[in-house]
């Protein structure tokens, strides 16, 4: 077994007994936002913990199961491997290997951080968890700028497809969408959406007893480029 794929192995649990350990990483950012100019990105990794910890970091294309070691993207991150003590941080460092992306639209991939704490002391009764914290990876285009980004998510679409609705996405920008809030009669109510990918649509089943007709307007929340949520009203084609 490689010291890749053992640490990836030991996310399982360690041990079998109370109370629990929890994770002490904390990342700077809920998404990263690799722009084509720029030669390099990092993400601040802290650990306001009591105990140092190792980290194994690799980024995936969305298939999260499959080990680092096999795992190939356009990017290059450093250190993989790393060891963190307590109060204190550590920087990891996003570059672009040079291999063909889309240039006309973004593509998507995942950061993963993967947390081993250190082991305990013999006789001592706890559950030992390696926590793993995975969050996006946007890589922007050259031609694609973050005013265009922020304002995708007001340039969404929708109609019906009877008992379900399909949001639309005309614009180079991924939408981090994450609900959809339907208004009938004065009453709203909330359905979760899926993330929409550049040119494309994404069908939301609608409550039982609801048709499209009877949807008088639909707004959506998205996460934006800063982690914050937003809320944008959708028109109706």
């Amino acid at each position: 077994m490689t010291m890749t794929r053992f640490f990836f192995t030991t996310a399982l649990l360690l041990a079998t007994a109370m109370p629990t350990t929890f994770a002490s990483i904390q990342i700077s950012a809920t998404r990263v936002i690799y722009h084509a100019v720029e030669k390099d990105v990092s993400v601040q990794i802290i650990n306001p913990g009591k105990y140092p910890v190792l980290l194994q970091s690799w980024t995936d294309d969305g298939h999260s199961e499959i080990h680092p070691e096999t795992m190939h993207t356009p990017f290059i991150l450093t250190p993989p491997l790393t060891r963190v003590d307590a109060d204190a941080g550590q920087t990891l460092r996003l570059s672009y290997s040079g291999v063909s992306i889309p240039s006309d639209r973004e593509s998507v991939y995942w950061l993963n951080v993967l947390e081993i704490p250190p082991v305990g002391e013999k006789n001592n009764n706890y559950i030992q968890v390696a926590f793993r914290s995975r969050i996006k990876l946007f890589y922007r285009p050259i031609d694609l700028d973050d005013k265009g980004a922020l304002a995708a998510i007001s340039q969404l679409h929708w109609h019906g497809l009877g008992n379900k609705i399909s949001l639309i996405n005309s614009t180079p920008y991924y939408v981090s969408a994450v609900a959809v809030t339907l208004s009938r009669g004065g009453n709203k109510i909330s359905v979760p959406a899926n993330m929409l990918a550049p040119n494309s649509s994404s069908v939301v089943a609608l409550p039982a007893g609801m048709t499209a007709d009877s949807v008088d307007s639909i707004t959506v929340d998205a996460i934006n480029d800063y982690g914050a949520s937003v809320t944008k009203p959708v028109s109706r084609l």
